[in-house]
């Protein structure tokens, strides 16, 4: 398929005969929708560096999750990724994954996933637009969950638009440890965050505390909403 430019791959991973494949031969292709990458990182390693667009989810459970850091650092000219993640991945030290074209990132997961070592892992240096949203908004973040996130939006210093999706903190610091370093944010929102409060605070600091801990550019737009309408408690 030398001309194929898109591949969505929606398929039932968990029985995929990789014995019978060899790699894909589809040198154009710059965009890959697929539910699980891991039963097939043998398949598309050919495509991965080409690929400008990676979108992976509709799936409850990847295969060999152990092999996802590795593709997705083979992808070094993506512009703009999606992940949701499954409930049921857990992932040990991680070398550091730059993607030095992402412009786009967006991560979705849901309680159980502790994404800390590999969201501690990514780095990409021309991001400018972050979207982080828990699926589970009714349930505390992991602690360090977010503030992982701190090497990412440093490498990002171009990091314009940041949107924070059912992330409901148990302390403030952690939301410090993360903004302090966005320092170049023109758009913030936080939606249908439970204690959203906790996000504000260290922009928005007591005249009785130290104005140092608001670093963001006072004209930046901030949105906060709650989740009226939606089963979901009010941001403050």
């Amino acid at each position: 398929m030398p001309v194929l430019q898109d591949l969505s791959l929606l398929i039932d991973d968990s029985i995929v005969e990789t014995s019978l494949l060899g790699q894909l031969n589809a040198p154009s292709c710059s965009s890959l929708h697929v539910r699980d990458t891991t039963p097939l990182a043998d398949v598309l390693d050919s495509v991965l560096p080409s690929l400008h667009a990676l979108t992976i989810d509709h799936c409850s459970s990847w295969k060999f999750p152990g092999t996802f850091p590795g593709t997705l650092a083979k992808c070094t000219q993506l512009r703009s990724c999606t992940i949701t993640f499954p409930s049921d991945l857990f992932f040990v030290a991680i070398e550091l994954i730059v993607l030095p074209e992402l412009v786009e990132l967006s991560l979705e997961w849901p309680f159980l996933f502790e994404p800390s070592s590999l969201f501690r892992a990514l780095r990409a240096p021309k991001l400018q637009l972050l979207r982080l949203s828990h699926l589970s908004p009714n349930l505390i973040l992991q602690q360090y969950t977010i503030s992982a996130l701190r090497g990412l939006v440093q490498s990002a210093t171009g990091l314009e638009h940041l949107i924070i999706i059912g992330c409901k903190l148990l302390t403030q610091g952690e939301a410090f440890l993360f903004l302090q370093e966005a320092n170049f944010l023109e758009r913030l929102e936080i939606l249908y965050c439970k204690r959203g409060d906790r996000f504000l605070v260290p922009q928005a600091p007591h005249p009785s505390e130290s104005p140092r801990h608001s670093k963001m550019d006072r004209n930046s737009k901030r949105t906060s909403r709650g989740g009226q309408g939606q089963g979901l408690d009010p941001v403050i």
